[in-house]
């Protein structure tokens, strides 16, 4: 499936919808979209300096985050209609780390209202509340700090086992994040890295029980849900890895500099188990998700093309 313009060195920068639409982030041009609903190509809205995009699915269907140095846009599935935008303003302490966001998530409050959740780069959340059924009901609420000594948040992810936010940073680090209050969440735990290897996360995920770092030297660690404790690591890729992402049945994804995809399986057992490994081609991988039940769509750095690998 070839692409208008070349993909970009940005990580994780393919993301796929429930309802099969793909959407990646280009470098090109400054900052371009592209997506395809796997039967037609579509230019997407032009970003300056993007750092990351991702769907989240409320019921009311899938919706595209697109985040950069301008705040997060919030976008229909197809990038044809802007829902909001949620700006970087100057905070009250004016803090001069607030230059981007990175990452999203989305928190279900109860069953009529959802929270829209991004990470910043000095270290805090911004938070948005929606009708899960209405997209024109988004609305920005205060935003969440939990510190000074926080470094920027490399990605943010929600675990529905336990109720709470968790936000990796670029030091290592990650945060546990509970409710407070509707609509506002206080840092009540950090889990600091245990080793130098334990460096440089790009994706953070709940996986069956477990919650999934994954560092960019090629290490994943996998940290119970409920304890935190560390309860496996495993060298994902002899090089460093560029994207990561899983499925709500136990799959996780990775790609890296190596050419390399890896498919795992997790369950509630210790244990990791891999189900798939393939070069997808000889250049830098920089984006992975699932397209479909069995396979997984990849994209690369200085390519046109979205390589679709079978899994069977």
């Amino acid at each position: 499936m070839a692409l208008n313009s070349t993909a970009s060195l940005i990580q994780n920068n393919l993301s796929s919808s429930s309802t099969g639409w793909l959407a990646s982030l280009h470098a090109s041009g400054g900052g371009k979209v592209q997506l395809t609903n796997g039967q037609a190509k579509f230019d997407g809205p032009e970003v300056n300096q993007p750092t990351s995009i991702r769907y989240l699915e409320p019921a009311a269907g899938p919706m595209l985050m697109i985040s950069s140095t301008v705040g997060t846009q919030i976008y229909s599935q197809d990038a044809q209609t802007m829902y909001f935008h949620l700006t970087i303003t100057a905070p009250e302490d004016n803090d001069e780390r607030l230059k981007y966001h990175q990452g999203a998530c989305l928190v279900p409050l109860d069953q009529a209202t959802s929270l829209v959740v991004v990470g910043t780069s000095r270290g805090s959340l911004k938070l948005c509340e929606m009708q899960s059924d209405n997209f024109g009901s988004l609305r920005e609420l205060p935003e969440c700090v939990a510190g000074a000594s926080l470094t920027e948040v490399a990605d943010v992810c929600y675990v529905p086992l336990t109720n709470e936010v968790v936000s990796a940073h670029t030091n290592g680090t990650f945060v546990v994040w509970q409710q407070a209050a509707p609509g506002a969440f206080q840092a009540t735990g950090t889990v600091a890295p245990s080793s130098p290897t334990y460096q440089a996360p790009i994706r953070v995920l709940p996986v069956a029980n477990k919650i999934l770092v994954a560092y960019g030297p090629g290490l994943f660690c996998f940290h119970d849900a409920v304890t935190k404790v560390l309860m496996a690591e495993l060298t994902a890729h002899a090089r460093w890895v560029t994207a990561v992402t899983a499925s709500e049945t136990g799959y996780v994804a990775s790609v890296g500099e190596d050419t390399v995809l890896n498919v795992w399986l997790v369950d509630e057992s210790p244990k990791i188990n891999i189900v798939h490994t393939s070069v997808v081609c000889d250049k830098l991988l920089t984006g992975v998700a699932f397209s479909g039940p069995a396979s997984c769509a990849v994209v690369a750095f200085d390519s046109e093309e979205i390589w679709s690998v079978p899994l069977g």
